[in-house]
């Protein structure tokens, strides 16, 4: 790599990987033009890439879009603009600690803040109760006197705004329902479409809604491109659950797509008529109580009183 100061950095013991799967299956595939040079070029050999549109057609790239390198990149960008933000480093000792230089910086800094200005507006209070039907929960969290505290996002697909905020020390089902209601206020439709990438607490709270529901549940372990949905629907007396495993990404049209899916039927619960505790009237036996032991008979003498409590038909033998 060749840095703006003139320095000329080795990177050993790298294995290229195709950009899109991440996958090391990867061969070959000429040279391409590059600011009057030329550069090797290479294509993803896997089978299942997301990226690969059909047989004939792999992904293709070159060393500087591989997946390694901009990992690399990722990495470094990533320190400097921690440096910046969370550690209050200069811009200049940044720029010089990285061997990069000041207008670099500038701009990284001017492209930085554009995103958080971007997202301090889509996150601005709002003003009304919006149309949105579909939601998606998400939590972060932050290490205070090193104890965890989330964050509960959920957020509208339609208006992209924040509809309900809860900060807790947990992530149970409860602490999800709390965020939840509060974007429930704010929105004139009843939210029928959620999607999460937890599993526990969000799957239990849509089951405890009450009402039709779909969820999409995307997991945080890769492959990312596959989903759960369930399909959570009321009769009076029960309650059907329709799971479907999605194998491949659903958004990709030229691919095959593959799922399975699982039906269940679970009876809502009732509540019990017998009341709890004593009969009214009655006292409690006090605890020093004993039993009454019961005697012990003898087989023939248990055998005699069962045969004298039938018909008078049966005889011993």
């Amino acid at each position: 790599m060749h840095s703006e100061f003139g320095h000329d950095i080795v990177l050993e013991n790298i294995e290229l990987t195709c950009p899109d799967c991440l996958q090391k299956n990867i061969r070959t595939a000429g040279t391409r033009p590059r600011k009057g040079t030329r550069v090797n070029a290479y294509m993803c050999q896997d089978a299942n890439c997301a990226a690969k549109r059909a047989p004939a057609t792999p992904r293709q790239f070159t060393l500087q879009t591989s997946g390694s390198i901009r990992a690399l990149i990722d990495a470094e960008l990533e320190t400097m603009i921690e440096s910046m933000y969370l550690d209050g480093a200069k811009a200049k000792n940044v720029a010089r600690f990285h061997e990069v230089s000041d207008a670099f910086m500038s701009y990284l800094r001017k492209e930085v803040d554009a995103v958080i200005d971007r997202g301090l507006q889509q996150d601005a209070l709002i003003e009304a109760p919006t149309d949105d039907t579909a939601v998606s929960i998400d939590e972060t969290f932050f290490v205070i006197a090193g104890e965890n505290v989330y964050a509960i996002i959920v957020r509208g697909y339609k208006t992209r705004k924040v509809l309900g905020v809860n900060v807790s020390t947990t992530r149970a089902e409860l602490e999800m329902r709390k965020a939840f209601d509060e974007a429930q206020v704010n929105t004139n439709n009843r939210i029928t479409t959620i999607t999460a990438d937890a599993w526990n607490a969000t799957r239990a709270m849509a089951r405890h809604l009450g009402y039709p529901v779909t969820l999409i549940i995307h997991p945080h372990d890769p492959p990312y491109d596959k989903a759960i949905i369930e399909r959570i629907e009321y009769t009076p007396e029960t309650q059907a659950i329709t799971q479907v495993g999605v194998k491949t990404d659903i958004f990709t049209t030229p691919r095959k797509r593959e799922y399975k899916y699982l039906q269940s039927v679970n009876k809502l619960a009732t509540a019990s008529g017998r009341p709890r505790g004593h009969p009214k009237g009655t006292k409690n036996r006090p605890r020093n109580a004993k039993k009454k032991k019961a005697s012990r008979k003898s087989l023939v003498e248990r055998a005699f009183t069962q045969f004298s409590k039938m018909d008078g038909k049966a005889m011993l033998p």
